[in-house]
């Protein structure tokens, strides 16, 4: 069984969107968006952490109630959390992400505008690749990138339910629409978590 990608079924997810879009609007997003392509020319996907948003979000009580019923009872201590605002018509880079010392799983949920938007995920062809140094795509939070040609793709997977993955392995986000940005919640494990292994062996079906 692979435990790269797990799709995690929930009754939560219409409250969670309702609560989060509350909490965040998408039209606060959008502005957030806007400004930044008209005063800095950058139109890449917005991952925004500042102020800690796992706070921020603690005020969700069905978000509350879904870290607890997979098994995360420490909400917000045991997360790290992000919004992710993905433009339209975007493709990603086939990456590992930044900060793999403290978080190896994250669950991501999706919020507003993520179907027909996908996470792809990967093999690395030639080994030696995944060895290299990575890139300073982003100094801010560093992480490799391959090419597209030393990659073997593994699945492609619509974003419309909450998932687990490995963010040490490969994958990539793509949001083909024309018109709309596609936000998420990102929820990194921390690796410091003392019930993380039996989380993710649970929820992987492997034990």
């Amino acid at each position: 069984m692979s435990t790269l990608y797990k799709p995690l079924l929930t009754q939560h997810l219409p409250n969670i969107q309702e609560e989060v879009l509350n909490i965040l609007s998408f039209e606060t997003l959008q502005d957030i968006a806007w400004e930044r392509l008209v005063k800095h020319k950058e139109r890449g996907t917005i991952h925004w952490n500042i102020p800690p948003v796992e706070y921020m979000f603690a005020q969700s009580p069905s978000l509350f109630n879904f870290y607890k019923e997979i098994g995360i009872s420490d909400f917000p201590e045991a997360i790290i959390m992000a919004v992710n605002f993905t433009p339209p018509d975007f493709l990603g880079t086939i990456h590992i992400d930044g900060l793999s010392d403290i978080a190896t799983y994250s669950i991501n949920i999706p919020i507003a505008n993520c179907e027909g938007t996908y996470l792809n995920t990967y093999d690395v062809i030639n080994p030696e690749k995944e060895l290299s140094p990575y890139s300073l795509a982003n100094k801010s939070n560093p992480y490799r990138y391959w090419k597209p040609e030393d990659c073997k793709l593994v699945s492609t997977n619509e974003t419309v339910t909450p998932y687990l993955i490995n963010v040490e392995s490969p994958h990539q986000f793509s949001n083909p629409n024309m018109n709309t940005y596609r936000y998420m919640l990102i929820s990194k494990i921390k690796k410091e978590y003392e019930n993380v292994n039996d989380i993710v062996a649970k929820l992987f079906n492997l034990g």
